[in-house]
């Protein structure tokens, strides 16, 4: 059915007013001196439609979803913006200057996020788009991200983060089909939990400023140290990301923030660990072009 051709997060993303608005002011307030758009990951073409309303005289919509981009299409027909919105089948780094993109955009909109901020392949994207998309100049929204952490006690979710017991039965074997090295999304404001450490800045990822390509075998590695507040059994290590769009407008999917969809990365460590508060727990964060981990 069409309804399994689309993963569900697309309906929750369409309705976070949130994030509609926030980027909605970031972008009204950017096109006066960018008539020429790119958004890459359109999705539904809401970003695409919100730049062709504010004035962009062109707009180049990519869509790696073929279900997805047809539908972008006929939004952008319904709407009225055919003249000025080109939506493409392609993912971002298939596209050809001069042939996809008449001419390189001087304003580059994304919303390539998952929980955990690069799963989708944000940084290769960005990567390709600077070296064959943009002018030298090019705005950007969003601007920069920086991404925040705390360490954690959840016992319900531990239950199954490896699989163990289950009702007294041995569940363990069903532990295969976990990945024990990926993070999951949770809101954690519905998840009981104990803060072991209060949250906490990581790392801030300038969009402008992309390394060059930074392999899975190889991660760039930061060593953290941080103090234990309360006494717990250290579970998890939960991440998320505050998205500055520009220099007036951030959002965050934190615990505590204002972004709904994404919910927050909770990645699990595979053995229990008794902290006691005042202790100081060193750890590392590593990062790779597609995931950060812990």
């Amino acid at each position: 059915t069409l309804g399994q051709q689309i993963p569900e997060w697309h309906f929750f993303m369409l309705a976070d007013s949130v994030r509609n608005k926030a980027y909605l002011r970031a972008i009204q307030k950017a096109v006066d001196a960018s008539p020429r758009v790119l958004d890459i990951g359109t999705g539904t073409g809401l970003l695409a439609l919100i730049a062709a309303r504010a004035g962009a005289a062109e707009v180049v919509a990519c869509e790696i979803s073929k279900p997805i981009a047809e539908a972008a299409q006929q939004i952008v027909r319904d709407n009225g913006y055919l003249d000025k919105i080109t939506v493409i089948n392609k993912k971002s780094t298939q596209l050809i200057l001069g042939s996809d993109i008449r001419e390189p955009a001087n304003l580059l909109i994304f919303e390539i996020f998952d929980a955990g901020l690069l799963g989708e392949g944000l940084l290769p994207s960005l990567r390709h788009a600077f070296r064959n998309l943009v002018t030298p100049d090019v705005r950007l929204i969003p601007q920069a991200a920086s991404i925040y952490s705390m360490l954690i006690e959840t016992s319900r979710l531990r239950t199954v983060n490896p699989v163990s017991s289950i009702c007294g039965f041995d569940f363990s074997a069903f532990d295969r089909f976990r990945n024990s090295h990926d993070y999951g999304s949770f809101q954690l404001k519905h998840e009981e939990h104990k803060r072991l450490t209060d949250p906490f800045f990581v790392k801030k990822f300038e969009f402008d400023k992309i390394p060059v390509p930074i392999p899975h075998a190889n991660p760039h590695k930061m060593t953290l140290e941080k103090l234990v507040i309360e006494d717990g059994a250290l579970h998890a290590i939960a991440f998320w990301f505050d998205l500055h769009l520009d220099d007036d407008t951030t959002i965050s999917n934190g615990p505590e923030g204002e972004l709904i969809h994404w919910g927050q990365a909770v990645q699990f460590f595979e053995g229990d660990k008794q902290i006691q508060k005042g202790e100081r727990v060193r750890f590392t964060m590593t990062y790779s072009d597609h995931q950060i981990l812990f």
